[in-house]
């Protein structure tokens, strides 16, 4: 080999030796933050990476299951979505020279969503106001909760099983409650967990009035009486209540003071209630004390007043059944009547009030009284004083009976 080759060939071996490339250091990507931080343990949240080097990232793990799926943004940010988990997991990145370090700032935690079972109570008025707990699991962090989708009021969470809360108005019917979590807003779906019920509502009762001692057969109309558990008059309760139709109640009025009353149906739901204000009047029955005077022909057309107690009203008196004439009300203490004619013999005087015809009766008030008759003669001379005794005499009518002296042919009695 000639000097000049042995030079060339040295040249090339340097060459050589100065074109061999030294191993590139190893770019290892890094997560430096995601967001967000927590999600359902049913996965499917999509969480952004921070970091360096994620163009090259070929898998992503969350602990030690591969995510869903994800998407590379830039070599600084990439996306991912979570696969069902449990607990708190290092999210880590994997390229072809190595696997990302793990931090404090790469942890997502697996959250459980609240779950529903039940509410109590199950029903409330659609005017909503009503106090319930909800009862489940995971309730912890919850940042609110919806009836139907309207946001219940009052909200508190007693402990990890138990929220109570106050319910919004809501058309009527079944509806979902939903309570929702501050960690990442999850939620769940108690499905038709509550109903909204329609109040019923009393439009007239009739009779309008009835006396103070109750047992007054009335009929209530309205709506939404299905379900009806109780009627009450003025807070006290009717009896033989008996729902008719959704529109129709019948039954018997208790004893009540008088007045104005309200009356009040109840449903079985919930015991949602509507108060019919006004709708029923107990009036005092009249009482009769004393007639005056106490007796009188058969032919009636005898003036009498009555003495007695609430006779404001009084639409009739009749006695013995037979119609009085000449009415008056004078006060409500006292009438002036005329009475008609009657057989002989004791009879009730009663008094009618127009308030649904309430009516006393003034037990044997009045005595009907006959012409007397001669029931017996003594005989005897002319001039000569004579006993005749007369039945039925007006003189007495306690005995029935009086004496009267007659001298025959003096024409005097």
């Amino acid at each position: 080999m000639t000097k000049r080759n042995l030079i060339i060939l040295t040249l090339v071996m340097i060459l050589a030796m100065v074109m061999v490339v030294a191993p590139v250091a190893a770019a290892v990507p890094a997560i430096s933050g995601i967001g967000p931080k927590t999600g359902p343990e049913a996965g499917a949240t999509v969480v952004t990476i921070s970091g360096t080097d994620l163009d090259t990232v070929t898998v992503v793990n969350f602990g030690l299951t591969p995510a869903a799926s994800f998407v590379i943004d830039t070599a600084i940010q990439m996306t991912a979505t979570a696969p069902v988990g449990t607990g708190a997991v290092d999210i880590t990145v994997i390229n072809p020279d190595g696997t990302s370090p793990t931090s404090s700032a790469d942890v997502f935690t697996y959250v459980a969503l609240p779950t529903v079972s039940s509410v109590s109570p199950l029903t409330g008025p659609v005017a909503g106001s009503t106090a319930v707990t909800i009862t489940g699991t995971d309730f912890i962090g919850t940042s609110g909760v919806t009836f139907g989708g309207t946001p219940a009021t009052l909200v508190t969470v007693v402990s990890a099983t138990s929220i109570t809360a106050t319910t919004p108005a809501h058309a009527a019917g079944l509806v979902n409650v939903v309570v929702t979590t501050a960690l990442n807003g999850t939620s769940t779906t108690g499905t038709n967990k509550y109903t909204y019920v329609d109040l019923p509502v009393v439009a007239s009762v009739a009779p309008l009035t009835g006396p103070v001692a109750g047992s007054t057969a009335v009929t209530i109309t309205g709506t939404d009486f299905i379900g009806t558990s109780g009627v009450t008059f003025g807070g006290t309760p009717a009896t033989l209540v008996t729902v008719v139709s959704a529109t129709s109640i019948t039954a018997t009025t208790p004893a009540h003071a008088a007045g104005l009353v309200n009356v009040v149906v109840t449903t079985a739901l919930n015991g949602t209630s509507t108060t019919g204000t006004n709708k029923y009047t107990y009036v005092a029955l009249p009482t009769v004390s004393s007639v005056a005077p106490l007796t009188g022909p058969i032919a009636g057309s005898t003036a009498v007043t009555i003495t007695g107690t609430d006779f404001i009203g009084t639409s009739g008196v009749t006695f013995g059944g037979t119609a009085a004439t000449g009415v008056t009300v004078v006060s409500k203490t006292s009438i002036t009547a005329t009475t008609p004619a009657h057989a002989a013999g004791l009879v009730d005087v009663v008094v009618t009030t127009a308030l649904n015809g309430t009516s006393t009766t003034g037990t044997d008030k009045y005595t009907y009284l006959g012409p007397p008759t001669v029931s017996s003669a003594a005989t005897n001379t002319a001039g000569t004083a004579i006993n005749i005794t007369f039945s039925k005499a007006m003189a007495d009518p306690a005995t029935k009976q009086a004496q009267f002296s007659y001298k025959i042919g003096s024409g005097t009695a």
